[in-house]
Parts: structure tokens; sequence; C-alpha cells
């Protein structure tokens, strides 16, 4: 019976090599790629790197964990989206983890130097148009030569032992492809959901960790609000594609996953550090007027022409700001708890008075679920300060 599963396995060995040899990527040629994929986007784009000098490619290769990859190299896919692709060297380097490359970097199958196997050429990883969560039904990808061959061993004329031993063989490696297939379309639909939520999850995250007054942080929230992503984002995704069954296996991978994502907050336009009472630096334990400071200083990055409004206030804004003819009023909240209804009712009220055409209440903690629901109703914006270096204004809301 041992010889006769051997002889099975042996069978199905070359397929299943096969299978993995044609999706083996290299790049087009020696690139930089990076953990962090908003830096391998930055070095890929010749026209930025024009623009800046040496040291300052170095201190991005540096911040986003970037690492040289040659032709020479072979990578394998861990998941992707139109533009970018995460891959991992195979066979695995110590100390090199796996990195983001744009799609215009790499190319699919063996190298140009090498013959390929088969006359056939390899497709794209992914098929064009791809969007989450509509992936390509491939239940049955990776399974499909080996039922052809279940097919074309039946069609012998084996007798005995043989032949049953060859058809459960083959069976069960049929089985384990169609489960480990199944497993990397999850992940797929999961990083992709992750990744398009960046932002949000950034944010989320530096309001629920905020210090409080006493300098502790309280991850409880920030875990709440991991549960709650998870229960009606990432099981949702999944059960509408058939995939609910393997979020277990994954949850562990995914909450992982969002830290690493969450953690990524990006520089605040090049502020700098500084001494106690810079408004440029932000502390939790700032003045509330130097923390108005601190917020129009965010908007003169981004291009606004800001000031803050005398002590006493100007019908509610802190801080009025100017561009291209758009006017914004900003209430500014220094909390260490969720802001409430009454922030929002007077920077609508100073919206009105101002003629602006935004009002926004900036807080770096969270707002109140009553806070946000009228917000929607009288089209007041709520940021994050951190929000306010990269701010532009949108369609009129007042």
């Amino acid at each position: 019976m041992r010889k006769l599963l051997s002889v099975a396995v042996m069978t199905a060995f070359p397929l299943m090599a096969q299978a993995h040899a044609d999706r083996v990527f290299h790049t087009t040629a020696t690139v930089h790629a990076c953990v962090d994929p908003r830096v391998t986007r930055v070095l890929a784009d010749p026209a930025t790197l024009r623009q800046h000098g040496p040291d300052w490619v170095r201190g991005m290769l540096r911040t986003g964990r970037c690492f040289e990859a040659s032709p020479s190299e072979a990578w394998d896919e861990i998941s992707g989206s139109e533009t970018m692709v995460l891959l991992r060297r195979d066979p695995p380097k110590i100390g090199m983890p796996p990195l983001y490359f744009m799609r215009e970097q790499i190319s699919f199958g063996p190298q140009k130097d090498e013959q390929p196997d088969s006359p056939q050429s390899a497709g794209p990883v992914l098929p064009p148009g791809w969007e989450k969560p509509n992936l390509p039904p491939a239940d049955e990808a990776g399974g499909s030569d080996i039922l052809g061959q279940v097919a074309a061993l039946r069609g012998m004329r084996l007798d005995g032992l043989f032949g049953l031993a060859a058809l459960v063989t083959l069976y069960v490696v049929w089985r384990i492809a169609r489960r480990l297939n199944r497993r990397r379309r999850a992940w797929r639909l999961i990083v992709s959901e992750i990744d398009q939520q960046a932002g949000t999850l950034q944010v989320r995250r530096l309001q629920l960790t905020a210090p409080d007054r006493y300098g502790t942080v309280n991850l409880s929230k920030w875990q709440r609000e991991i549960e709650y992503f998870c229960k009606t984002r990432l099981l949702t995704i999944l059960a509408g594609d058939r995939l609910g069954d393997q979020w277990q296996p994954l949850s562990m991978r995914a909450v992982r996953h969002i830290e690493m994502v969450s953690a990524l907050v990006p520089p605040v336009a090049g502020l700098a550090t500084g001494p106690p009472g810079d408004p440029a630096v932000f502390d939790p334990a700032m003045d509330p007027l130097l923390y108005e400071h601190h917020c129009a200083l965010l908007l003169r990055r981004a291009g606004w022409d800001a000031r803050t409004t005398p002590a006493s206030g100007d019908q509610g804004a802190d801080v009025i700001a100017m561009r291209a003819g758009r006017k914004i009023v900003v209430q500014c909240k220094l909390h260490s708890q969720p802001v409430g209804n009454r922030a929002v009712q007077e920077a609508f009220a100073a919206g009105r008075h101002q003629r602006a055409h935004a009002a926004l209440v900036v807080s770096n903690a969270g707002f109140t679920q009553s806070a946000r629901q009228l917000a929607h109703t009288t089209g007041v914006l709520l940021l994050h300060h951190r929000e306010l270096a990269t701010f532009r204004m949108p369609q009129p809301v007042l």
C-alpha cells in the first residue's frame, strides 16, 4: 500500500510543482520595494524623485523600510490590487519581510533569460478591472488540472488497489488545494478592505488612544473599534462571497494587519518637534488657545490663509481660513472625552454668521453618536486635527 501511495503522489507532484512555478514573479529591473506601500508609490514616480535630493531619497528608504530587489530574485504573491502587489521572496531571506511593488515593476512567470516549461504564456495575477469584493470565481482554481488527472485515471484500465489508491490520493490533494485557494481568496478580500479603510482606521486609533489628563493610555476603546470593524466590514464582505467559514483561521492575522496599517500615521506636513509651548508640536496637555494656533498652523501648511480669532471667539469660530476664494470656520476642541452636540451647533452658527462655505469641528478626541448625527444633518465636518495638514475644500455644504 505504501508503494502504491508513493506512485500516486509522484503522479500528482508535477502538477503541483507546475502550478507553483506559474505564480513566480520577477522584477523588470533593479528596484526598491518597501513595507510601506505609500513609499513604494513615491519612489516609483520619476517626477517626484527629480524634485528631491539624495538625502530625501535615503530618508524615504529608511522610513518605508525599503529593500533592493533584482530581476534574478523570485517572488510569490500574497495579495494585490490593480496598481500594487504584496510579494514575499522565494526562497525567503532572513530580515526581509513581504514588500509592496508597483504592477509595472514586476513581470509574471519565468525570468527573461529562462525558457518556460510550456509555450502557453502566464496570465495576469488578477483579471483586469478587479475590484473588491468581486474577485473572480475561483473556487475550483488550482484543482481543475488534478480533476482532469482523475478523469484520465478513470479511463485507464487499472486494476485493484493501485487505481483506488491513486484516486484517493488525488482526491485528497484536490481537497487541500481547494481549501488553500479559498483561504487565499478570503485573505485578499480582508487585506483589500483594510487598506482601503487605512485613513479612517488611523484617525480612529489617534482618537481612541489619546492619553487622558493623567497621561494614561486606555486601549479598550480601540480594541472595541477593531471588533466593530471586523464584524461590520470584514465578516460581511467574506459572507457576501461565501467565504465566512474562512474568518476564524484568519481573524488573528487580520487584527495584526489592522494594527500595522493603523499605526502608519502620516507625517503632519513637515511639522518638527520643538520645546513645550511651541504650537507646531501637539501636546495633549497644551493650553486650548495654543491648540487653536496649532490647528491654524496645520491649515497654513496645507495652503490656507488661516488666522485665529480673539480669545473670546468670533461667534463660535476659533479659526477662520481662506483659500481660492473659499472661506471655512473651525471650532477647535482639545478634549479627553468625545465631543458632543454643542460644538456642532456653535460651528454651524459661526459658519452662517461668517457666510462661510464650510464649518468644521476639529478635535484630538472622537465625537459622540448624537454629534455625528447632527453634523450629518447640518453639513458640519468632523475632523481629527491631523487631517487639517491635507485638508482640501469639499463641495459647499452651507
